[in-house]
């Protein structure tokens, strides 16, 4: 249903295979604001861009890359001092566990920390490939056909493997 959704946007191309990984649609540009000065998109066709869809999992997952900013408490803004072995341990694993911040003692679900855009918590994850990290950043009409289709807000963010 969601590739379904994706495709009806022309977000990816119509013909696209069964299985992802996707490849753009004749929109692809036109869902994605891209910032930097000469962004290059591929032809339609072409591999140098790609859409995946992966879930959904039972139950939500982290997912983190290279690029991982440590996470901020939302009540108190600080972060721990020993977050990278924490959110090494989390990666792709469920994320039904609750955080207790060691600066100011509150209890936040890990979906509730301030990951900076770059580590998500979801049961669903649409990656779009071969766009440089936050050089592109997904229109509204984008995460609003996602939503509906999912029945839930969708947000972003940048991942680097």
């Amino acid at each position: 249903m969601l590739v379904a959704a994706l495709q009806e946007i022309d977000f990816i191309a119509a013909d696209a295979p069964a299985a992802g990984p996707y490849p753009p649609g004749p929109a692809f540009g036109q869902h994605i604001t891209f910032m930097g000065c000469a962004p290059a998109l591929a032809a339609e066709g072409q591999d140098l861009h790609s859409v995946e869809v992966s879930g959904p999992s039972p139950a939500p997952l982290l997912a983190a890359g290279d690029n991982l900013r440590p996470p901020r408490c939302p009540a108190c803004g600080r972060s721990p001092e020993d977050w990278r072995e924490q959110v090494r341990a989390w990666n792709g694993e469920p994320a039904q566990r609750d955080w207790t911040c060691p600066n100011c003692g509150k209890t936040h679900p890990l979906a509730g920390l301030d990951w900076r855009r770059t580590a998500g918590v979801a049961r669903v994850f649409v990656t779009v490939w071969g766009v440089f990290e936050r050089e592109g950043i997904p229109g509204d009409a984008l995460l609003s056909a996602l939503g509906t289709v999912t029945d839930g807000p969708w947000t972003y963010f940048y991942l680097r493997r």
